[in-house]
């Protein structure tokens, strides 16, 4: 038998303690795994604050109305509660592991897109997304192609509320944006629409042995495109299309009770109104969704 390779100096080491710490007790490897999330978020954290002038941030505070701290917490998860349940009803489009319709659990859901939106916080190019797509294949039992589809339905989705809101908000307060940039954004939503629309036919084709240049492809580039088009089957069913768009425009109206409770209770003067609130929320996460 042929002897294992070695390695000498920092490869080496690098590479016996990896070694070493998969032939660890679990026990070992927990304490190993939280020891490294510890200083990941401590990192990142001294990234975030690194440049904070905490005198001011005191000072800022001194004002702040804590009455206003409840609600506002009461809002994000409210946001989470609302995410999981339309990616539930995404999912639902699908066969599971036993051939049935996948009834994915809401509580397991919501952590699912409270890890995926907290690691989209720190991390570049919405990271946190595949993972929560990875970890939700490994979870429900799926692909975790077709749960990163779901989430890519989720992401038009959310742009088609946003710049929904984003036409009717500006509107109502039309000093705040030029007129053409209402027109770009109802333009948006009609071309985000026909895309869903798009990928929607696809998977009837495909379901039905059409799309025949898909059968042309490689194999597993064939079998890419065919999960990846199942992600917007659940669509196809009205009344899901009608609570998935429902739920979507909810959650961006209740996230707008953010903006409004913060100019609140930082006692604002003069204060932030509920339709200013639209439009800089729909603005800012149009805009950090691209």
């Amino acid at each position: 038998s042929r002897d294992p390779p070695r390695y000498d100096g920092l490869p080496g080491i690098l590479v016996q303690s990896s070694a070493s710490l998969f032939r660890a007790p679990s026990v070992i490897k927990k304490y190993v795994s939280a020891g490294l999330g510890v200083a990941v978020t401590v990192f990142f954290l001294y990234l975030a604050l690194r440049r904070v002038s905490f005198a001011q941030l005191g000072e800022a505070a001194s004002t702040l109305n804590l009455a206003w701290l409840a609600p506002m917490i009461g809002v994000v998860f409210t946001d989470l509660l609302i995410r999981a349940i339309r990616w539930r009803l995404l999912l639902s489009g699908a066969p599971g592991p036993d051939g049935k319709p996948i009834q994915a659990p809401v509580l397991k859901l919501f952590q699912l897109e409270a890890i995926g939106l907290g690691l989209n916080n720190i991390l570049l190019f919405r990271l946190g997304e595949f993972l929560r797509a990875y970890l939700a294949g490994k979870e429900l039992e799926i692909s975790g192609m077709h749960a990163l589809a779901t989430i890519f339905v989720e992401r038009a989705l959310d742009m088609m509320a946003l710049m929904t809101l984003f036409v009717i908000a500006s509107a109502a307060v039309p000093e705040t944006v030029p007129a053409y940039l209402r027109a770009v954004a109802a333009l948006a939503v009609v071309g985000l629409g026909l895309g869903l629309v798009a990928v929607s036919f696809l998977d009837r084709s495909l379901e039905r042995g059409g799309a025949l240049w898909v059968g042309r492809l490689p194999e597993k580039l064939r079998s890419l495109v065919r999960k990846a088009a199942l992600g917007s089957r659940a669509l196809r069913s009205g009344p899901v299309l009608a609570g998935a768009v429902g739920l979507s425009l909810s959650l961006w109206l209740v996230d707008g009770g953010v903006y409004w409770m913060a100019g609140k209770a930082l006692g604002l003067s003069p204060g932030i109104g509920y339709g200013r609130s639209l439009v800089v929320l729909s603005t800012a996460a149009a805009a950090s969704a691209l």
